[in-house]
């Protein structure tokens, strides 16, 4: 999944403000800052009437200023029996001295066997929240720029 979108503002300015703002676009509870680069945090999941807890792990890694950020998030949950890691990148370009350009991608690097099999009921939920953490991030760094 990807997204690309604009914002009128510098490209230090935007990269000033993404980690902040990814951070808090992705809908997890109970922040927990473990260093500079790595979060523990809550997301509970909502499959029908359930609620699943899942810990998750955000850490930052890959980053050249100015540039790109590319962020892992971890999540386990049910004892280990779900489990997921998704590779954030999120890529900055100047288009003039007022205007960057972000494009957001995101890839499945590894899930448990039990997601494996589980995957048709809980793909389309695991997408749209990828979908609306990109949506609220071009919505909050367009707020802030």
């Amino acid at each position: 999944m990807n997204k690309t979108f604009v914002i009128k503002s510098a490209v230090e300015r935007i990269y000033e403000l993404l980690m902040k703002a990814i951070l808090r676009c992705l809908p997890m509870e109970q922040l927990v800052p473990v260093s500079d680069n790595t979060v523990n945090a809550l997301l509970k999941v909502k499959l029908w009437f359930l609620s699943i807890p899942m810990a998750v792990q955000v850490v930052t890694a890959d980053i050249v200023p100015n540039e790109s950020v590319v962020t892992y998030v971890h999540a386990k949950g049910l004892g280990g029996l779900m489990k997921l890691t998704q590779k954030f990148t999120f890529a900055l370009k100047s288009k003039g001295e007022k205007e960057t350009e972000v494009s957001c991608t995101v890839e499945y690097q590894e899930k448990s066997w039990f997601l494996g099999i589980a995957w048709v009921l809980f793909a389309p939920m695991i997408k749209g929240i990828g979908m609306d953490t990109f949506q609220k991030l071009e919505e909050r760094l367009t707020k802030w720029a």
